[in-house]
């Protein structure tokens, strides 16, 4: 599609070149550019928290615990949770157990109410390797507010990998829990944490705005060109 609009806007500068004044040419260049750079937009999400690429220092069960969870905060806008990227694995894949991942409020620091349910895993979905498990999301989030996501269970032997690695974005300053809440410099849950993605401007409309202005303004440099050397 993005082809076809650029070809008719192509046609459209050299259709009209040879009736316009300079002036003209120039100006419908800029406008031409702008509806290139208007509708021509590329998707790029962004990344609120992601420990993923850190190697695991080990993982610990929903067997005894019941309940795992991470932290994460939004920056200073609203913004949309696109996706829920887990590190996991089971002790045992056939053991009939499943657990359920939750979006939580933040209470003091630890996880509060359930604010949504975004899947129930059965174990049998899980290998004992780890392995990272994607959540494909469409949730409304609040500005400059911290949440969690929880992995809860009364019957899953699912672990949850985590990592003394906390370099990764969004992660230094955060919390995770298990029977008690600590701060992430003692080794978070594995998790990625990304947006839906925004619409920015292609560098190749860019590229059609700046060789349309070139185009229309090139009989104008040449003319005054010639002007300076008669």
């Amino acid at each position: 599609m993005k082809r076809h609009v650029y070809a008719a806007l192509r046609g459209a500068i050299f259709y009209t070149q040879g009736s316009l004044s300079l002036k003209a040419r120039l100006a419908q260049a800029i406008v031409l550019g702008a509806l290139a750079f208007s509708i021509t937009l590329a998707a790029h999400a962004s990344t609120l928290y992601n420990n993923l690429t850190a190697t695991s220092s080990g993982s610990n069960s929903l067997a005894g615990l019941d309940h795992l969870a991470d932290s994460f905060s939004t920056g200073s806008s609203p913004i949309v949770l696109g996706s829920v990227t887990l590190d996991l694995s089971a002790d045992n894949p056939s053991d009939g157990g499943s657990f359920t991942v939750t979006l939580d409020s933040d209470h003091a620091t630890s996880p509060g109410s359930v604010l949504a349910s975004l899947a129930v895993f059965g174990d049998s979905a899980l290998t004992t390797s780890l392995a990272d498990y994607t959540l494909s999301l469409d949730v409304p989030l609040s500005a400059n507010t911290r949440y969690w996501i929880q992995l809860a269970s009364a019957n899953s032997s699912a672990d949850w990998s985590y990592s003394y690695n906390i370099s990764g974005p969004g992660v230094a300053g955060q919390y995770f829990a298990n029977l008690g809440v600590f701060p992430n410099s003692q080794g978070p849950y594995q998790m990625d944490v990304e947006t839906v993605p925004a619409a920015t401007p292609e560098p190749s409309s860019l590229l059609l705005l700046g060789s349309g202005l070139m185009m229309l303004a090139d009989p104008l440099r040449r003319r005054l060109c010639a002007g300076l050397r008669g």
